[in-house]
């Protein structure tokens, strides 16, 4: 706690600025940039906002929403609990950057979450139908995604990333490695898609058939 901050502003709690959040973003939003709230001279929403949470200045801008996006829009905020308190333009500047840096790393961690989810999905999606995927670069002639059901489908060690192309064409079965590797080259000259139907030869001599 921090002296003159009458215990309301606490690291890791919620705080509930006892007005409409829509509202609040609404009149931050509106200004374009950073708003500074000083006791005594702040607007009437300002003003409710600086006695709810016990400060005398508070400088606050919108983040992440565009200027008629308030409902999704966040608002990051400073305060001054012991004066009243007007930040110079540098101060401001550098809020500002603060700012934009932190709606990069909340973009990015969203970004990362979705991608997450997306591949969990997939994994779940690729589990049920009893498929797989894999992904190969022809300027560096590996494979730059190789799934664990694909590597199990094929009887491979499913902790690599993915064999290399000989490695994969020699478990091919015998009859089918050439149409399998001409129907490859083709797609790459061609830089088109390619559907063929093969056997592969399991450690054990089993035999599964597959479609790519």
């Amino acid at each position: 706690e921090r002296p003159g901050c009458g215990g309301h502003l606490e690291a890791g709690v919620a705080l509930d600025p006892g007005e409409d959040p829509v509202a609040m973003s609404a009149e931050v939003g509106r200004a374009g940039g950073p708003v500074q709230w000083v006791a005594g001279s702040a607007s009437a929403l300002g003003a409710r906002v600086l006695e709810r949470v016990g400060a005398q200045s508070m400088l606050v801008m919108q983040l992440g929403a565009g200027p008629d996006e308030h409902d999704r829009a966040c608002l990051f905020a400073v305060c001054q609990c012991l004066h009243p308190r007007a930040w110079a333009a540098e101060e401001l500047r550098l809020f500002q950057e603060t700012g934009r840096r932190l709606v990069d790393a909340v973009t990015r961690l969203s970004v990362l979450r979705e991608l997450r989810r997306s591949e969990a999905y997939l994994r779940e999606a690729q589990h049920l139908s009893r498929t797989g995927s894999w992904a190969w670069s022809p300027a560096s002639q590996a494979f730059v995604h190789w799934s664990r059901r694909r590597s199990g489908a094929v009887g491979l060690d499913q902790r690599r990333v993915g064999p290399s192309l000989e490695v994969l064409l020699q478990s091919i079965h015998p009859e089918d490695r050439a149409t399998w590797s001409e129907r490859v080259q083709r797609s790459i000259r061609e830089r088109s898609d390619f559907d063929v139907e093969y056997r592969f030869v399991l450690a054990d001599g089993a035999v599964r058939h597959c479609r790519t």
